[in-house]
């Protein structure tokens, strides 16, 4: 999915007055904004599957393209999302929103356990709505791969275009987590419910993610 209509949402009509004037003043300053963080979250499963994210924010968070780490691989991927008022900008996909998940988690996890929460929200959300016509269509084999199980399906889809992203960066502390047991378990403790559900969802994650980018099959 690279492109998605929510003119006519009410409820971003205020993100959409703060993102036109941060539209603005980056043009002026010749840089590019993206939205990033729980915004992005909410606007791609809330909106685009229709199903409610465990946690709700007031934030706008948003990316600003000076030396964010993985900026153009993520702007690349991002769903055009056109708000109220026909104002389009750049939110980051899924995939794009996992890593920086795990990396939050990995710096922030003694504190609180809501990345991890996020984490699961965000993968879960890749077989629902129209990433499951996706999976069906386009990811046939990854279905069959995981039993029909869309879910895992969805999640392994997840983490192979998550590393897809990070072609041209150093995926090594994300592959450095999920290769820890111990990270492994924590991570999947965290992200609340099942915690034997959450492994197996973790599991085809890492398959997806171990998976060589495109370009060097």
């Amino acid at each position: 999915m690279r492109s998605f209509n929510a003119s006519t949402a009410a409820d971003l009509e205020p993100v959409a007055l703060v993102l036109a004037e941060l539209s603005r003043r980056a043009s002026e300053c010749g840089v590019e904004i993206m939205v990033v963080g729980a915004t992005a979250r909410d606007i791609l499963i809330r909106h685009v599957v229709g199903s409610v994210p465990e946690r709700a924010t007031a934030d706008i968070d948003v990316a600003v393209a000076v030396n964010v780490f993985g900026f153009r691989e993520a702007m690349a991927a991002a769903v055009h999302v056109t708000f109220p008022g026909n104002l389009v900008v750049p939110v980051a996909s899924l995939p794009a929103q996992s890593v920086l998940k795990i990396l939050a988690w990995q710096d922030r996890h003694h504190d609180n356990r809501r990345d991890a929460i996020d984490l699961k929200s965000i993968i879960t959300a890749y077989h629902e709505g129209p990433y499951l016509d996706q999976l069906y269509v386009d990811h046939q084999e990854l279905v069959e791969l995981h039993e029909f199980d869309p879910r895992l399906a969805g999640a392994h889809r997840s983490g192979r275009e998550a590393r897809s992203l990070l072609a041209r960066e150093n995926p090594g502390f994300v592959t450095a987590l999920l290769d820890s047991p111990e990270q492994f378990d924590l991570l999947a403790a965290d992200m609340g419910g099942l915690v034997r559900e959450n492994r197996s969802l973790l599991l085809a994650y890492s398959k997806g993610f171990a998976e060589p980018p495109p370009e060097t099959l």
